[in-house]
Parts: C-alpha cells; structure tokens; sequence
C-alpha cells in the first residue's frame, strides 16, 4: 500500500530540506503567510510544519510574527560531535570485528560505493548539498550495521539537526575531497579489522569537521 503524503509534511519536507540547504537562512524573519503564497497554499499546513519544525529544534517561532532558523552554538555543536564520535566509533569498532562475515562483505561494498560516488563529485561541480546527502548515506550505513536500533534514532535526530552547518562546512576549499579521504581511511580501517585504527579515523574525521565548523578555532 503506498502511503498518501500529506500536504502538511509536503511543506514540512520543502521548509526542512531549504533549512539544511542554507536557502531559508538563520537570522532572519519568516511567516507562514509568506510560504503559504508562495507555495500556493492555506497557512494551516504550513503553520504545522513550523509548529513540528519548532518541536525538533529547527527554527524559534516569534509570536504574532514569524519564525526564525535557529543558530546552534558552539557548545550545542560540541556535544552533536561527541555524541556521533561516541556512537560511530562504536559501530566502527563493531564492523571491524565481524570482518570477514558475510554481513560485513555487504557493508564494505556498500561504503566503497559510496567512497566511489564521493571521488566522483570532487572531481566535478557537484554541490556541497549532494556530496552531503552521500555523506549522510555513508555514515549512516556504519550505524546501521550495528543492528541497534536506539543508535540509530539518536543518529538520525543528530544528523538532520546538524547537516546545515555540515553543508557549509563542505562549500570551503578542499573540504569535500578531504572528506573523501577521511572516509577512505575509515573504510581501509574497517577492511583491516583493526577496532582501534577505526576508532582513531573516525576521531580524526569529527576532529576536523569540529575544527571548520567552529572557523578553525
């Protein structure tokens, strides 16, 4: 059975995926009635989407007068990369140990695909925006693995509330082929079987993302 998307979680998807884009950006004033015209439709399906917006953390709701993007601050930007270091290092660790399973024959493909995928768009006009989605396809794939499905919830909340500054992060100079050979290194790691080289690779990606997400200080 294919399930009827709502009109609320339309403009839901529209206003989310504009937010991690950059096109809807923080510090400035939004209404609902503005979206609504704009998107041809009544100021009920949007003023949810805000409400569940507001609910996740995404945007401030400024009564009587719109809404705003949220800014996280560098403390909040913290714990985000604590958190993913902890949980993926732990699933890293995991994968290392299953090498050789079948299982694991199956994730090594996937990740070198996706690793195939990221050299690919360093090497042309991709977007920081598509390189991202590919990242969070690669990531997430690690996370999965592990079968735990409290891990991956906590994964998926902390990457759609972080992908926006992910995605500026990767419109700098370098970054995204940088990314890739991070990647690379924790896929080698994996494929080794090596559970302490693995935790250390990924340390290394999140150290550097913490690095550039916080202007290098």
């Amino acid at each position: 059975m294919i399930e009827r998307v709502t009109l609320k979680m339309q403009t839901y998807n529209y206003l989310k995926e504009r937010i991690i884009s950059g096109e809807i950006k923080p510090g400035e004033l939004y209404t609902e009635q503005g979206f609504a015209q704009a998107l041809n439709i009544s100021r009920t399906p949007v003023r949810e989407a805000v409400l569940q917006l507001a609910h996740e953390d995404f945007v401030t709701i400024r009564p009587n007068k719109g809404f705003v993007v949220r800014e996280y601050t560098p403390e909040e930007i913290e714990q985000y990369l604590q958190v993913r270091t902890a949980i993926e290092g732990f699933c890293g660790m995991y994968a290392a140990d299953m090498a050789g399973s079948d299982k694991w024959e199956k994730l090594i493909k996937e990740l070198e695909g996706y690793l195939s995928d990221e050299y690919k768009m360093t090497t042309s006009a991709a977007s920081p925006k598509d390189f991202m989605e590919n990242d969070t396809k690669f990531h997430m794939a690690i996370v999965s693995f592990s079968g735990n499905e409290q891990m991956l919830k906590i994964m998926t909340d902390m990457r759609s509330r972080i992908d926006r500054v992910g995605v500026k992060s990767l419109g700098m100079d370098g970054r995204m082929y940088n990314t890739y050979r991070e990647h690379k290194e924790i896929v080698k790691t994996i494929k080794e079987g090596n559970r302490a080289e693995v935790y250390k690779a990924i340390e290394f990606h999140f150290d550097t993302c913490r690095a550039l997400m916080s202007g290098g200080k």
